[in-house]
């Protein structure tokens, strides 16, 4: 209450009564009505009580004698009352502090609403009939890369729309649209968007709501079922085709074997030699490819991970000047997976890197943890050789699918397969002449993600 108002003491409504001196201002939130002596208090302290934030949004008593200034009906709101006489002073301030209850819910529910919207994993974003956004949740805020107060920004500019919500709907309340946005990093997102006419019962105040997600990994997940339902039909086949092969090859080697143990000197025979030699290493990435060991999950720091295969891949360093940069941060998670099995996909893509530079000074095996789109480590396997064309890039998963002169084409997909067993997927970008980067996403929170994808880098 600001000002004196003594017909008014605690026993005039049921909620308490709280006395404001005018020429102090200050207070805290929580209050539900606010009352203002006019016969006590000067308009310039009204029009000051309107200005402070706790008290502005407030249903207001004026208590008055006589007639009431324009300078005060200007500050005055619908939800506003004014008394002129004793008689009707505790009857209104009734009504008032009902008003001020009312208006308190409707802050408690509508923050709730907020609360709730923030929490879903979709994006929403609200307008009001001009189409100026009203509010926008975190999960569009962090899948636009926009700020989370964007009041009053219009919506066709947040969401890069050609058409005003109007236009876009038309006489429809709903309607489903296929949308991609691009982002400033020159990214495409491709977005399920329902926009749609919040109904009302006054048209013209009615506003408009957009929701939106991010289907990009679904679309993913989608093609990648079709391809590894494919690998798995090819990988069955592939394995029993190397059962089959693999005895012949083995009477091969032994005859040969033999020839050269009684003196035959010919040449051929260490040909056959090199060659049986080559059939049998394509038998055995065949057999691993068609009939891979199942994994044995438990939780493994990533740096043990690292040292697994870089003990693995230190043979081949031998002779050469430098060593393969590791490059890791100091905490990590521990991530559930099979340590060995990660650690042979990470000589793989290793081994590759090493093939595509010819140094093991520019390759680097990069470790680090990442919160966005999801909580993961990513292990970065980086070089900075003649990079991966377009064309190439979508079958560098393929089986049997090689650019190298004695390349079985079976590594990659072998490591695919090995990364996807462990409830993680193999991520590659790369562009000619550029960096190419190998990575293996491991989750950190329990969710299995099961795509593997090739990209370019952005230039």
């Amino acid at each position: 209450m600001v000002g004196d108002a003594p017909e008014l003491d605690d026993a005039a409504v049921s909620a308490p009564l709280v006395r404001v001196d005018p020429n102090a201002l200050t207070t805290t939130g929580g209050h539900i009505a606010a009352v203002f002596d006019l016969r006590r208090a000067s308009v310039t302290a009204l029009a000051a009580m309107r200005a402070t934030p706790a008290l502005s949004g407030l249903p207001l008593l004026l208590v008055a004698e006589g007639e009431v200034p324009d300078s005060v009906v200007t500050l005055l709101r619908a939800d506003d009352a004014v008394a002129l006489s004793d008689r009707s002073l505790r009857r209104r301030l009734a009504v008032v502090v009902e008003l001020g209850r009312a208006r308190a819910a409707l802050v408690e529910r509508t923050r709730l609403c907020r609360a709730v919207l923030d929490g879903v994993e979709v994006g929403v974003v609200t307008t009001n009939a001009r189409g100026a956004v009203t509010f926008i949740n975190r999960a569009a805020a962090a899948l636009l890369e926009a700020a989370p107060d964007l009041s009053g920004v219009p919506v066709t500019q947040l969401l890069a729309l050609s058409h005003a919500p109007e236009a876009l709907l038309g006489p429809e309340v709903r309607r489903s649209i296929a949308y991609r946005l691009h982002t400033a990093e020159g990214l495409d997102l491709d977005l399920e968007l329902v926009a749609s006419r919040a109904e009302s019962a006054s048209t013209d105040r009615s506003g408009f709501f957009f929701v939106f997600r991010d289907v990009r990994e679904e679309k993913r997940r989608e093609a990648d079922r079709a391809r590894f339902e494919r690998l798995a039909a090819m990988g069955t086949m592939v394995a029993g085709f190397a059962h089959e092969v693999r005895n012949p090859v083995a009477a091969l080697r032994s005859l040969a074997e033999d020839l050269r143990d009684e003196g035959v000197s010919a040449p051929h025979v260490g040909l056959i030699l090199q060659m049986v030699e080559r059939i049998e290493r394509l038998v055995r990435t065949s057999l691993q490819f068609g009939r891979p060991a199942a994994p044995k999950r438990a939780p493994r720091r990533p740096a043990h991970i690292a040292s697994l295969a870089l003990a693995e891949i230190r043979p081949r360093l031998r002779g050469h000047d430098g060593d393969i940069v590791l490059e890791t941060e100091v905490e990590l998670p521990e991530v559930n997976v099979d340590d060995r099995q990660v650690a042979q996909a990470l000589v793989i893509l290793l081994n590759n890197a090493l093939d595509a530079t010819g140094s093991p000074s520019r390759v680097t095996l990069r470790i680090r943890s990442v919160h966005l789109p999801s909580p993961s480590v990513r292990f970065e396997v980086i070089d900075d050789g003649p990079g991966v064309s377009r064309e190439n890039l979508r079958r560098i998963f393929d089986p049997f699918f090689t650019t190298k002169p004695s390349g079985t084409g079976l590594g990659l997909s072998i490591a695919q397969q090995i990364v996807s067993e462990n409830g993680a997927r193999l991520e590659v970008t790369s562009a000619l002449g550029g960096m190419t980067c190998f990575c293996i996403v491991v989750p950190i929170d329990g969710a299995t993600l099961v795509a593997s994808h090739s990209l370019p880098f952005v230039t």
